[in-house]
Parts: C-alpha cells; sequence; structure tokens
C-alpha cells in the first residue's frame, strides 16, 4: 500500500473497506463534526492498492453543514478525478455515487475528533473504526505478554523457594536420620565386649585375693 501526504499514517488506514452504493458518509445537516479545525482523511479508489491524502476545514457550527459538505465532496472527488461522491438530495448529506466497490476512505487519529457519520467501521481514526480495533487489539497483546512476563518471574521464584525448601528439608532429615537410626549391632558388640572384659577383671582380682589367705593357711 502507497501513501501520498504527510498527516495521514499508514496504521490509520489499516482495515478500511469499501462504503456500500449510496451509503451516507457525513450526515452534517443534524449532527456536525463534534469539535471545528483541519481534517485529514485518506481516500483511495483502487481497493487500498494506494492512498490520497485529503484535508478539509470543518466546522461545528450547524449553519455550516452545506459548506462542510462541499469541503468534503470537492476534496475527495479533486484528489481522485472521479465523481466517488455526491450531495444526497434528501437531506444534503454526503454519500457514496452509486456502486463503488473500489472506494475507501480513513480518517487520521490526529484529527481534532471523530466527524459524525451514518456509516459505521467504514474508515478509521482515534474514535472509531476498524484501525481502533487493530490498535486495541495490539494494546491488549502487549499488555497480556506485560502480565505474562510478570507471572513467569513469579513462578520462577517460587519454584526456586520450593528447591531451597527442598533441600533444607532433605538435609534436615538427613540430620535427623544419622541421630535417631543408631547403628544397633555395632553398639550390642561394644556392649557384650565391654560386660566380658568386666567380668574377666572381677575374677582375676577375686583369685588375686585368695593368694595371701592361702599363704596364712600354710604357715598356720
Amino acid at each position: 500500500m502507497s501513501l501520498t501526504g504527510s498527516g495521514i499514517n499508514p496504521d490509520d488506514v489499516t482495515g478500511a473497506s469499501a462504503l456500500s452504493a449510496n451509503q451516507v458518509l457525513f450526515n452534517f445537516q443534524f449532527s456536525g463534526p463534534a469539535t471545528s479545525g483541519t481534517y485529514s482523511f485518506a481516500v483511495s479508489n483502487d481497493g487500498g492498492a494506494s492512498y490520497k491524502e485529503v484535508t478539509v476545514s470543518l466546522s461545528n457550527n450547524m449553519a455550516d453543514y452545506a459548506a462542510n459538505n462541499a469541503a468534503v465532496l470537492n476534496a475527495v472527488n479533486g484528489a481522485l478525478g472521479s465523481s466517488v461522491l455526491t450531495i444526497e438530495p434528501s437531506f444534503s448529506q454526503v454519500a457514496v455515487n452509486g456502486n463503488q466497490p473500489h472506494f475507501r476512505m480513513a480518517a487520521s487519529s490526529d484529527n481534532p475528533a471523530y466527524p459524525n457519520s451514518g456509516t459505521s467501521g467504514t474508515y478509521t481514526d482515534s474514535g472509531s473504526g476498524s484501525g481502533t480495533s487493530l490498535t486495541t487489539i495490539d494494546g491488549a497483546i502487549s499488555s497480556l505478554g506485560s502480565v505474562r512476563a510478570e507471572l513467569g518471574a513469579t513462578q520462577n521464584r517460587f519454584q526456586s523457594t520450593i528447591r531451597n525448601l527442598s533441600t533444607i528439608s532433605e538435609n534436615l532429615s538427613s540430620s535427623r536420620s544419622r541421630i535417631r537410626d543408631t547403628d544397633f549391632a555395632a553398639t550390642t558388640a561394644e556392649l557384650t565386649r565391654n560386660q566380658i572384659m568386666q567380668q574377666a577383671a572381677t575374677t582375676v582380682l577375686a583369685q588375686a585375693n585368695q593368694r595371701p589367705q592361702t599363704a596364712l593357711s600354710l604357715l598356720g
């Protein structure tokens, strides 16, 4: 897609769809633009393959609806070199001139406000349309990515804490096992050895005490 001019961002024309035959584009007679000022539009008559930019001055004074209609009509038709827009006779509204399957129109997101229109989603700016939807979706995806990153970081911290606590629990269990799980076989053998040595010492001492008595009996 090519785009002339400098006031329209390529994002502003994303998703702009064709307007149907005789569809009212702007209803300035009953509700002018919310804010007076200079408005920029991107228009295409080749199905959106290329766009030309038009700039018009619009007034929110209800008495200026005819001038608003003429400004939009002349700017768009002049840029495209074709009568793609006309004045709808019943209420003097800007409308699509018959069947224009290749016509697209997108509003700049920098416009003072979103011009009141008889259409919905056929052109885009910061107040309405598919471009805004895409921007909203992009923002939601970005927010989702931020939340997922934050949750991922929190999950990593939890997992690190769980691993640390598991190591502490394992070390504590090992220490408790060393304290409580005594080697009963080795301890029993050591106790038996000590008891045997004690009994042997008692026997030797008893025999040593009997020798002086034997010597005295021989003298006696």
